[in-house]
């Protein structure tokens, strides 16, 4: 094997430094520069999508419970049921019964009544 003389050893090392190579590797860098923000933010912009459609989905279910809601409230028997237990109506001529708790004293209060339409 023959050794290489001293300019050889220098042009060898310095090959590496061909114009080729370095429009190889200026390439690479662009590409680099150029992509590597771009493939983040199209990953953040995923993982919005994604959290936005686990949304819609919630929504949507929500939205479903709310109209079987007001489908199943908007019936007479459900509008006078709300009317006597959870705002105290009476029809007239009804009488109201309260039921005694023991240690709380109830209030009669005769003059406020409020009557349901017959």
């Amino acid at each position: 094997m023959r050794a290489r003389s001293k300019d050889q050893n220098v042009r060898h090392r310095w090959s590496f430094f061909r114009p080729k190579t370095l429009v190889v590797l200026g390439l690479i860098g662009f590409a680099l520069v150029s992509f590597v923000p771009q493939y983040f933010r199209i990953r953040a912009m995923n993982t919005d999508l994604n959290r936005l459609r686990h949304q819609l989905s919630t929504l949507e279910k929500q939205n479903q419970t709310l109209k079987g809601d007001i489908s199943r409230l908007a019936t007479d028997g459900a509008v006078e049921r709300i009317a006597r237990e959870e705002l105290g109506f009476v029809k007239p001529g009804e009488e109201v019964i309260l039921p005694a708790r023991p240690g709380q004293a109830v209030p009669l209060q005769t003059g406020n009544k409020q009557n349901l339409p017959d």
